[in-house]
């Protein structure tokens, strides 16, 4: 069977991205229970923020937490990020923009999580926290 792949454009973009908070302990010594661990990856959809111009921008929030298993020595990370995203056609319906952002901003939003993991724990005794790659789409039945 051949395989495709296809690229698609983004039909939003992002117009600002911040850091709401981080939190973050470290291994104190290598441990055989060091890959012990969950990873959490949840979203929070705020909606629209209307702009003194009329347009509108919406908002998500995506946060990873990585909890060690009990008694396992792991990292402990909890890091959120938020972005505004504005679609990129006038006209654009409501349920076609949140399903982008949902997905699109979604991805964006977990590949600067992804960053923040790896530029803390790099160099860290169990070595790099690498997250896993995540697809995001919006099933919006």
């Amino acid at each position: 069977m051949p395989l495709s792949q296809r690229i698609e454009k983004p039909r939003i973009r992002a117009v600002s991205r911040i850091v709401d908070s981080i939190s973050f302990s470290g291994v104190r010594a290598s441990s055989s229970d060091a890959v012990r661990g969950t990873i959490n990856v949840t979203n929070n959809y705020k909606g629209a923020v209307r702009q003194p111009d009329g347009s509108e921008l919406y908002q998500l929030s995506l946060t990873v937490d990585v909890a060690p298993e009990e008694g396992a020595e792991y990292y402990a990370l909890s890091a959120s990020v938020s972005g505004l995203f504005q679609p990129l056609s006038d006209g654009m319906p409501v349920e076609e923009i949140e399903r982008e952002v949902l997905s699109y901003g979604a991805q964006s939003l977990y590949g600067i999580l992804c960053e923040i993991a790896a530029d803390l724990t790099r160099g860290g005794v169990v070595g790099e926290l690498e997250l896993p790659m995540i697809s995001f789409s919006a099933d919006m039945a």
